[in-house]
């Protein structure tokens, strides 16, 4: 998309929040990657799935209501939990104010909350990761599944390199990495983090009250990024 485009909202109703979202010119939604004043983050991943339906709510519909009203961790994983999709997603769900960050799992049958509790970091790519989803995943095919898992293989390699000094620069050269871990090598195309059909990139500097936006067309992770406030 030639168009990477930052919305700030101010909602008039009584019990809404302010919130800003990452998105693409002419996609005025909330439901991608946003941002509330509550701390609340949130960003989707596509997920193919056996559990399908003709019927639901689109999934963009109930993230934004999450994004418009979560005040906490716990509110949003009950608004997601009251709604469900036709199709399967993974929406990376954090609490910057609470220090808490998840992957709420949806089908159209269920949906099952993936908690960091120990770790120093969450990795979330295109699949599902629970025991309790992992099965409900419709396999396409062998390059879609090693793509999906050479993804969080890298990003976890280059988080254990980074432990102790993981800064923005650091998270925008994660993001545009280019290293296949089956072969590690660097590769245009492959099993690669930053890949030709990325269209939003993005790190979120809380402490700080900022954020980085990439520009320009895809691949965006490897073009300038931008720095502007967090709304709020």
């Amino acid at each position: 998309d030639r168009f990477p485009t930052v919305i700030y909202f101010e909602p008039t109703a009584r019990d809404a929040l302010k919130y800003m979202t990452f998105t693409s010119a002419g996609i005025h939604t909330a439901g991608l990657n946003a941002y509330n004043e509550a701390g609340i983050f949130l960003t989707s991943h596509i997920v193919p799935t056996t559990e399908m339906s003709s019927r639901g709510v689109p999934v963009f519909m109930t993230a934004n209501q999450v994004i418009r009203r979560a005040k906490n961790f716990d509110m949003a994983i009950e608004i997601f939990k009251d709604f469900r999709p036709p199709s399967g997603w993974a929406y990376l769900l954090a609490s910057t104010k609470e220090n808490r960050v998840a992957t709420v799992e949806i089908s159209n049958q269920d949906v099952v909350v993936r908690e960091t509790e120990k770790q120093h970091y969450h990795i979330q790519t295109n699949h599902y990761l629970t025991p309790e989803m992992r099965g409900r995943h419709l396999f396409l095919n062998s390059s879609v599944t090693e793509d999906n898992d050479g993804r969080y293989i890298r990003i976890q390699q280059r988080l254990q390199q980074a432990y102790s000094r993981l800064d923005v620069v650091e998270a925008i050269s994660i993001l545009g990495d280019q290293v296949d871990p089956y072969v590690d090598e660097v590769r245009g195309l492959g099993n690669t983090v930053g890949v030709h059909t990325t269209m939003t990139s993005l790190v979120l500097d809380p402490a700080n009250d900022r954020v980085f936006v990439a520009t320009g067309e895809g691949p965006v992770s490897h073009n300038d990024y931008v720095e502007i406030p967090l709304s709020g």
